[in-house]
């Protein structure tokens, strides 16, 4: 682990598991009130495991308008962002 006090980050290398700890990792992190990003991942792991952690329900709509008013038919990288809007 490394801390960046500067930034308020915290950089976890895991041991790699088939679901990379995600629902562990980000359960820590929301009792804080933090957020968890998956950065080096093989591809499979990033089909199956979010990359961002999930929004809160007002947030989570503000930014599918937002995605929906740049793409409003969902052609631009269709579920890289969250696999929820893989077309």
């Amino acid at each position: 682990m490394i801390y960046d006090w500067g930034g308020g980050l915290i950089w976890a290398a895991l041991p790699p598991k088939p679901d990379a700890q995600a629902a562990l990792v980000r359960a820590r992190v929301d009792a804080v009130g933090g957020h968890a990003t998956l950065l080096r991942a093989s591809e499979q792991m990033r089909r199956d495991v979010d990359v961002f952690h999930p929004q809160q329900g007002g947030l989570a709509a503000l930014a599918e308008r937002v995605r929906h008013s740049f793409d409003p038919k969902g052609i631009l990288n269709r579920g890289r962002m969250m696999r929820g809007f893989a077309a």
